[in-house]
């Protein structure tokens, strides 16, 4: 069966009907109060008198067989012997013909109806579907008053609760009906707290204080049954019921929990308001038997799309939506995503055009060079290569879509997140479909972002580099200006580097470029202050100076990264350090190992004093291992004098463990000074070393 909204006239109409290959009778509700005001005295019309024409020349309605209603184009699409045909329902009068024929039918209510024997087999659970959320609410609130005479709306059934016999009953005329039992075993004191409510679509809600019960009769069947229940062992709250839909993960027994998530993927409706709140948790669950129904919600979302893509895109976001999650837990379903959806026409555009350009600018714009005289003129070829195209549309339903309870000031101190920021792999963004999210982001708004950043940089960078500058041409007054600009311009990079912070703690500092940028901000801002802070008898650190200047050099160059000539060796230097990260890592800890055993082996005795004192029966002291001078006569012949070069702390640099790492790099460079004092003796443990 099939439902459709029509607003024609004013007038508010449910159109139901059956799929078109069984040519059954078309059914029209009118539905003004049902879901609105409330109004469910209202009989089915048979639709087919709409179509029916008095006129011999209009034979052609009366054949008219329903199959599909446009609300934007007020057209209803249907079947006249076997050939598509379009009739412009605007042009009935739909108000007139419902009211003179409404009372021919038998029905009461358009719920009765629907559940007759002919449509139980597509009977639609509206308390999921179109619950009453409103009503639900009302519950929890202290003023409520439970009503004792719980009639159907406009209708001759009415609800009854038993204290005594623990029964909900259904009569009609003071005849019962049927019967269930509300509590497994009669308790008086649940008795006591408990608050009912009849809702929208006529089913009961029964309130206790962990529990939430929705009841509904089917007079076809004249039995009760639970269409929804939800239980919290730590007591319910009416926050859980805030939103527009019901929620369904609960502390129920699992083969309840089953039986509703059941329901709601084989029901359509209940899908596209659930799904987006249902598949996450389920993602989240550990419980195999309900982590099953993600492959089911999956194949449902994929048939509907694939069935009737103009109508069903909106089951797409219900994936796209849990995307990260799917993808820690469940990466094969986002590769079978990426493979049924990697070519997805426009369904609302699916003709082949002759075009200038598309997404990937299949076109060449050649340029041509013309010399005349003595100048060269640069022509564009006006003559484009025109080439077929199709549109294509990324399936990301509503991926980059932001919260839509947007608020500024929530938006700097804690900024919210998308499903695009939460998915930054580079699985997502190496096809088609990730390149066109990037390029329409990036032309759009991204571009513009950065070049601001950027040139706010510059002014930043200008500013702590020249009052920086070691000359006399710059007074103490312009440098102290020039500090403060660049203090305010580190705090307004900070508050970016502590609004990524916050959005994401665990995600910010292991992220080493994160750390780097606000080590260069902080380093630039702090040693501001303290220039400032302080006299003119105090002199700044030099080395606070060099590594500020030095992170913020290093800052400006990978800015460049984004322009492709650039970003190639960019690519190119970090794809190495990451693949030879882990060499890197072997390579340090024999360095630390070799620098630990020539410091143990090399190290002078006394490490204080070795340069003060001199120890001919130290080996390794700096003053032996000296360069030593001889004096000689006019003849050449030696003197006993013998001059010894003043040692320094370069003599020995295995005097500490710190020097013996630098030593050892330095040999592994092949620089050999660092042993050059010590004689090669083939015997030594050094020489093994």
């Amino acid at each position: 069966m099939k439902i459709e909204l029509c607003e024609v006239q004013n007038n508010v109409y449910l159109l139901a009907f059956n799929s078109p290959e069984k040519y059954t009778i078309n059914i029209i509700y009118d539905i003004t109060d049902i879901y609105d005001i409330i109004d469910t005295n209202k009989q089915p019309v048979d639709a087919s008198r709409m179509f029916n024409d008095e006129n011999s020349e209009n034979d052609y309605k009366n054949k008219f067989i329903l199959c599909e209603y446009n609300s934007g184009s007020k057209k209803a699409f249907g079947l006249v012997d076997g050939k598509i045909s379009c009739i412009n329902l605007s042009d009935l009068n739909w108000h007139d013909f419902y009211e003179s024929h409404k009372g021919e039918d038998d029905f009461i209510g358009w719920n009765n109806y629907l559940c007759q024997t002919a449509f139980e087999k597509n009977y639609c659970n509206d308390t999921l579907a179109f619950p009453d959320m409103e009503s639900i609410r009302s519950l929890f609130s202290k003023e409520h008053k439970n009503i004792q005479q719980i009639n159907f709306d406009n209708q001759k059934y009415k609800w009854k609760i038993s204290q005594t016999t623990n029964k909900l009953l259904v009569y009609m005329d003071e005849k019962e009906l049927c019967s269930i039992n509300i509590f497994k075993k009669q308790n008086s004191s649940k008795f006591q707290e408990l608050k009912w409510k009849i809702l929208n679509n006529n089913a009961l809600a029964l309130l206790d204080n962990k529990t939430i019960k929705i009841f509904e009769y089917n007079n076809n069947k004249e039995s009760i049954k639970i269409q929804y229940k939800f239980r919290r062992n730590s007591g319910l709250k009416v926050k859980e019921f805030s939103g527009p839909i019901l929620p369904i993960m609960s502390d129920v027994k699992k083969d309840f929990l089953i039986e509703i998530i059941s329901s709601i993927i084989e029901d359509e409706r209940c899908l596209a308001k659930y799904g987006p709140t249902l598949l996450p948790n389920l993602i989240k669950s550990s419980d195999p038997e309900l982590t099953r129904y993600i492959k089911d919600i999956y194949n449902k979302c994929m048939k509907l799309v694939k069935e009737d893509p103009k109508r069903n895109l909106k089951f797409l976001n219900i994936i796209t939506s849990s995307m990260n999650d799917l993808h820690k837990k469940y990466p094969d379903h986002i590769t079978k995503f990426n493979s049924e959806m990697f070519m997805l026409l426009d369904p609302f555009n699916e003709k082949i055009d002759d075009n200038d350009y598309s997404h990937f600018y299949p076109f060449c714009q050649e340029i041509k060079i013309v010399i005349f005289q003595l100048f060269l003129i640069f022509q564009r070829d006006q003559s484009k290569q025109r080439k077929q195209q199709i549109v294509l549309i990324v399936p990301y339903i509503d991926y980059c879509y932001y919260p839509f309870e947007y608020s500024g000031w929530k938006e700097i101190f804690y900024p919210q997140s998308s499903v695009f920021t939460d998915t930054c792999k580079k699985e997502f963004y190496t096809s088609w479909n990730g390149e066109a999210i990037i390029n329409f982001k990036w032309n759009t708004f991204g571009r513009i972002y950065y070049f601001v950043i950027w040139l706010l940089f510059m002014v930043f960078l200008v500013c702590f580099t020249v009052a920086s500058y070691p000359t006399l041409s710059i007074t103490r007054d312009v440098r102290i200006n020039l500090y403060q600009t660049s203090i305010a311009f580190g705090f307004f990079h900070i508050i970016f580097e502590l609004r990524q912070f916050i959005w994401n703690p665990k995600k910010y500092f292991s992220s080493i470029w994160n750390l780097f940028d606000i080590s260069a901000y902080l380093s630039v801002t702090i040693t501001s202050i303290y220039y400032i802070k302080n006299d003119v008898t105090v002199v700044t650190p030099e080395w606070a100076l060099s590594i500020s200047c030095l992170l913020l050099d290093l800052k400006f160059l990978l800015f460049f990264k984004i322009f492709e000539s650039f970003g190639v060796y960019f690519a190119i230097i970090f794809g190495v350090a990451k693949r030879v990260f882990s060499f890197l890592v072997v390579l340090a800890i024999i360095i630390l190992s070799f620098a630990h055993a020539f410091f143990l082996l090399l190290h002078p005795e006394k490490l204080l004093d070795s340069l003060k004192a001199q120890n001919p029966n130290d080996s390794n002291n700096p003053w032996t291992l000296s360069n030593t001078y001889n004096q000689t006569d006019e003849n050449g012949k030696i003197l006993n004098e013998t001059l010894i070069q003043v040692p320094g702390e370069n003599t020995n640099l295995f005097y500490s463990y710190s020097t013996s790492l630098l030593a050892t790099y330095l040999f592994l460079t092949g620089s050999q000074n660092s042993f050059s004092p010590w004689s090669p003796d083939p015997t030594s443990i050094g020489n093994l070393f």
